[in-house]
């Protein structure tokens, strides 16, 4: 067995679930409005959504239109995935990790422009839907306000998912991909940075 094959197959084994431990991105923000904007002020989530996106948008360019669709669907599935997982009071405990890899694995294709198998960007933007959720757990005390809170993390990943994509999707000029390549390689770089960090900690 190759050493990337035995990558892909442990990576999935990386959100496992455990006993969740909630937290909040934003101080005091709660409520639908507080999970809208999650995505948005975790540095992990926001480059592993971006980063997802735009190898979504690489592979749909050599893809029929109605193909563009099926990166946001598979990353909505994930969403959806990690949602009801966390209903169930678990959380895994290296979701931010998995989401840094997936970050550096996108930006690697990107930055090479290689595009990869449409079903491998699919299953990289559905395991970046999950840990996303995965990782988001409401620290809200009343039923109501945590899923109000689940509802609009879901709604804002899903809006910057297919919002960058859609973007991405319509940059075909020479110095429009050259541009996406070189955020591709500071995506890559940038996740990699942070895991070294982590875990020389």
């Amino acid at each position: 067995m190759s050493a990337t094959l035995r990558a892909w197959l442990a990576l999935p084994l990386l959100v496992m679930p455990e006993p969740a431990i909630a937290h909040s991105a934003l101080a005091g923000g709660g409520g639908f409005w507080g999970g809208l904007l999650h995505p948005y002020v975790v540095p992990a989530h926001m480059l592993a959504i971006f980063t997802a996106a735009l190898l979504s948008a690489q592979v749909s360019r050599c893809s029929p239109d109605a193909a563009r669709w099926s990166g946001p669907a598979a990353f909505a599935a994930g969403l959806a995935g990690g949602s009801l997982a966390i209903a169930q009071a678990v959380v895994p405990t290296y979701a931010n990790e998995v989401l840094l890899g997936l970050a550096v694995l996108g930006g690697i294709w990107i930055a090479s422009e290689r595009a990869p198998l449409p079903v491998t960007a699919l299953f990289i933007a559905g395991l970046t839907g999950l840990a996303t959720a995965l990782d988001s757990p409401p620290d809200a005390i009343l039923l109501r306000e945590a899923i109000l809170m689940q509802i609009g993390t879901f709604c804002g990943a899903l809006v910057l998912f297919t919002a960058v994509q859609e973007v991405a999707f319509r940059l075909k000029r020479g110095w429009q991909r050259i541009a996406l390549r070189i955020v591709g390689s500071w995506s890559a770089a940038c996740a990699i940075l942070v895991l070294a960090l982590r875990f020389a900690k």
